[in-house]
């Protein structure tokens, strides 16, 4: 869609296009996926998927503080480029300063994992893939930006999905 055709649109069509166009890129992801699954088996998949998310945490980061003229470095900046982060959109998340030196994300409502379980299959263990993007991501905004995982599926708590910490590593 070109740029003119977009300006034709209202606040509320631009944001009901936003939508679909970002279920739409969660369905590719997931659908992708399941079919690597299903004919290569899970590893390989898992696999593959670290590989296209560590590549997309390092491009959707460039791209989104390049978009939106988000500058800085250090944690405030990698906070509030994770709230805005198009590819976690699907999901319910928070994401907090924690201190000056740290801070800490929790994915609340998780979409692919809850369509797993919806179409009868075993939880992801999704750490790999995960923690490929928030490296790659966390670095492009702050190299000193360290990310370590908490807890992630099959492991998880009843309100909370994964929780992720981000440490500022300082000289």
């Amino acid at each position: 869609m070109n740029s003119s055709r977009l300006a034709r649109l209202s606040r509320k069509q631009l944001q009901a296009l936003l939508e679909v166009s970002l279920k739409d890129f969660r369905t590719v992801d997931g659908l992708w996926f399941v079919g690597v699954e299903k004919r290569l088996g899970a590893d390989l998949a898992t696999e593959v998927d670290e590989e296209v998310w560590e590549w997309l945490g390092r491009r959707s980061a460039f791209r989104l503080t390049e978009a939106l003229g988000l500058n800085g470095k250090g944690l405030p900046a990698l906070v509030t480029a994770l709230e805005l982060d198009p590819c976690l959109s699907m999901n319910d998340y928070d994401v907090a300063l924690v201190s000056a030196r740290q801070a800490v994300f929790r994915c609340t409502g998780c979409y692919s994992q809850t369509e797993r379980l919806k179409a009868n299959k075993a939880l992801f263990d999704c750490r790999r893939v995960d923690e490929a993007y928030f490296k790659s991501f966390a670095s492009a905004i702050d190299p000193r930006i360290q990310v370590r995982c908490d807890f992630c599926p099959p492991r998880h708590s009843e309100d909370i999905w994964c929780a992720w910490y981000f440490d500022l590593e300082l000289p």
